[in-house]
């Protein structure tokens, strides 16, 4: 958490704190933490790039249906497409779990279309 390149510090946060919490190895989550923390800051500053990486990110900590659809919703709203599909496709992978799988597969099918 010490780069002074900030653009890169974003992309650098962002997917730490998805890297964070998709990885099962709990000692990872207080980076996670970090990053959600920092991407809750500059939201809050009015940073229009944080919502998306703070949706996706939160929505990887405390999955559900509703976070989910925020972090793709977000995605979608700031123009992220890449973001976007990689929120979906984890989306996608939390419906089979909840086996619903016509929707985790009209989702998985979108982050590829």
């Amino acid at each position: 958490f010490e780069d002074q390149v900030i653009p890169r510090f974003y992309i650098r946060a962002c997917f730490q704190g998805l890297a964070a919490f998709s990885l099962a190895e709990k000692s990872y989550h207080a980076i996670g933490n970090q990053c959600l923390k920092y991407f809750r800051r500059m939201k809050k500053l009015g940073s229009t790039n944080a919502p998306p990486a703070y949706n996706f990110i939160a929505a990887l900590k405390k999955p559900t249906k509703k976070a989910f659809t925020a972090a793709v919703d977000c995605c979608r709203e700031a123009n992220m497409p890449h973001l976007e599909a990689m929120a979906r496709e984890r989306y996608a992978m939390f419906l089979l779990t909840q086996n619903e799988l016509d929707l985790a597969h009209s989702f998985i099918t979108s982050a590829y279309w």
